[in-house]
């Protein structure tokens, strides 16, 4: 019977993970500023502000990324984002003030981008798997933690502390999953 609930839970785990997951990039949204929308459509690579429309070139949908926007008379402003720092300028014929600044165009389209946690899934299924042992097997884990140097039973209050580690494990990791702090 213990055996079914570990499966249960641990199928459980594995496809709430894969649920949270998923990416959804919408086809276009719209950012206000100004008084105005900014329209990022990301099948066409394009960007509408007003009446002008400015091509956009995005290496990726997330953080890390490289940017190069064109505007129409053939200028360009270009950004590479890392994880904590960024770097970008502008090509020679470009003319603050003509058109909408790259920096805002840039903040309009890291509005849309979706959080990438494809790579903390595999450390946060292991973490639950370890938490959800502490909160259904805390004999077990007591005598991980204990086993050679205590025999014995383990008492009431220690095995409630396993299981709060089990929980404290499990608030840990979605903080880190969904960025919480």
């Amino acid at each position: 019977m213990i055996m079914k609930r570990i499966i249960f839970v641990v199928v459980l785990i594995i496809f709430l993970l894969n649920l949270s997951a998923c990416v959804n990039v919408p086809d276009s949204y719209m950012v206000p500023w100004n008084g105005q929308n900014i329209i990022i459509n990301t099948d066409n690579s394009t960007i509408t502000y007003w009446h002008d429309t400015y091509k956009c070139e995005l290496s990726d949908y997330g953080i890390p990324y490289e940017l190069r926007i064109c505007y129409p008379d053939g200028s360009f402003y270009w950004w590479q984002q890392d994880n904590n720092s960024g770097l970008g300028g502008w090509s020679d014929d470009y003319s603050p003030g003509v058109y909408l600044s790259g920096e805002v165009i840039r903040e309009a389209l890291e509005t849309g981008f979706p959080v990438d946690r494809d790579e903390r899934i595999i450390p946060c299924f292991l973490l639950l798997l370890l938490a959800c042992m502490h909160i259904i097997a805390p004999v077990g884990m007591w005598a991980c933690y204990f086993g050679l140097y205590r025999q014995g039973e383990p008492p009431d209050t220690e095995l409630w502390g396993v299981r709060l580690i089990g929980v404290l494990i499990i608030m840990g990791t979605a903080a880190w999953f969904w960025d919480w702090f």
